[in-house]
C-alpha cells in the first residue's frame, strides 16, 4: 500500500489548472515592457515575488518597513551591490 499512497499523493499534487502559472507570466510582462527591458531578470523575478507576496497599501507597507529595523537595515546597507 505504500505504493499507492505515493501515487495519490503525487497525482493529488498536479494543479486543476494552470491559472497561477498564467497569472505568473502576466506579472512579469507587466513588470518587463518595452521601455523597462533592461531590467535584470533577478529584478523581475524580485519585482513578481514582491507583487504575489505583499498586499500592503502604501500606508501599512511603509509602517511595516519602519518598525523592521532588521529589513530597514538591510535597504540601505550595500550588501545587495557586493554579491
Amino acid at each position: 500500500m505504500p505504493g499507492l499512497y505515493e501515487l495519490v499523493s503525487k497525482f493529488l499534487s498536479v494543479p486543476a489548472s494552470n491559472a497561477y502559472v498564467e497569472r505568473v507570466f502576466s506579472l512579469i510582462s507587466a513588470q518587463w515592457t518595452d521601455v523597462r527591458n533592461l531590467l535584470q531578470v533577478e529584478t523581475v523575478k524580485s519585482l513578481a515575488q514582491v507583487k504575489c507576496n505583499f498586499s500592503f497599501n502604501c500606508s501599512d507597507f511603509h509602517k511595516m518597513i519602519i518598525s523592521n529595523k532588521k529589513l530597514l537595515n538591510s535597504i540601505v546597507g550595500d550588501k545587495k551591490y557586493n554579491a
